[in-house]
């Protein structure tokens, strides 16, 4: 499957740090920052940060054949920080983004 995609979270920028598959350590500290193989993700499309409602342990490895994934709204979402739902299967992807609404100056297919 090509990497790109899926991404780490919703809007992220281009960059190999974003995706968090297979093998890779993810961790989110009390601040709500994201680090992926120790590199912060710049993630300036977050109205508010926070770690949310979580019950993994961080850092925490992804699984062979999974990516982690989260959403935006890091208060609300259900995503791959909860063990009920956990990280998704490569096979669960049924798209891929071909277009880029933000940031702005960014807009425009993406290859």
């Amino acid at each position: 499957m090509n990497q790109k995609s899926i991404r780490f979270c919703t809007c992220a920028e281009d960059e190999e740090a974003e995706n968090a598959h297979k093998g890779n350590q993810v961790k989110i500290d009390d601040e709500g920052d994201v680090y992926v193989n120790n590199a912060k993700i710049d993630e300036p499309y977050l109205r508010q940060k926070t770690k949310g409602d979580t019950d993994i342990e961080f850092p925490y490895t992804v699984p062979n054949g999974k990516l982690f994934v989260i959403g935006d709204n890091r208060a609300l979402s259900l995503d791959s920080r909860n063990f009920s739902i956990g990280c998704i299967a490569e096979e669960q992807i049924v798209g891929k983004i071909v277009f880029r609404v933000w940031p702005l100056i960014k807009i425009g297919a993406v290859h």
